[in-house]
């Protein structure tokens, strides 16, 4: 192979490798409107992905995954407010956008199942799925969502921590429960 056409078959690589890894960015801006209905709004999205990022290299994953996972977090609460309402819409909400950026349809059918049952703790599940609940679970416990959590009836902030998968990122929840407390003057389990 000649200079020029190694050239351009890397040149080629590049575009479709960084068109995948783009995918969930892409996505952001698809989903926007759904996600703007939502209580919690494309805020706690944009933070349980942030929790995500963060937190990729601690589960059993290369690489290869970020756009899957990443995706399936910018998708989880697209079908709507209530728990009922995004396990019933967003599959198919989440399958159109998906289709829409050409997703293999492994990928799709893969993020449709997890968030078709993304706020149940499944017993040993994927780690894909394992980094979604873990960081929607986290992100509880952020400065912007832990009053809206903190003030419901019968809330138990006991069941969120018990519920993490990764040890370190249950870890880090009694730590920022503990510093939520404090910061608003109060000790709740």
């Amino acid at each position: 192979m000649n200079a020029v056409n190694k050239r351009l078959t890397l040149l080629f690589y590049f575009f479709v490798f960084k068109e995948h890894i783009m995918g969930y960015e892409k996505l952001i801006e698809l989903a926007k409107p759904y996600l703007e209905k939502n209580t919690l709004g494309v805020g706690h999205t944009l933070r349980v992905l942030e929790i995500a990022k963060k937190n990729y290299s601690k589960y059993e994953l290369d690489e290869s995954w970020k756009d899957v996972v990443f995706s399936l977090i910018v998708l989880h609460d697209i079908g709507g407010k209530g728990v009922k309402e995004q396990y019933e819409k967003g599959p198919e909400r989440a399958k159109e956008l998906l289709e829409k950026l050409g997703y293999h349809q492994f990928d799709i059918k893969l993020i449709c199942a997890f968030i078709a049952r993304h706020h149940e703790r499944l017993n040993d599940p994927h780690d894909i799925f394992k980094i979604l609940y873990d960081a929607d679970h986290l992100v509880m416990l952020s400065k912007e969502e832990f009053k809206i959590y903190d003030s419901r009836a019968g809330f138990e902030w006991e069941n969120v921590i018990n519920g993490f998968y990764n040890a370190g990122l249950k870890e880090q929840a009694v730590r920022l429960l503990k510093e939520r407390s404090d910061e608003n003057g109060k000790k709740k389990k």
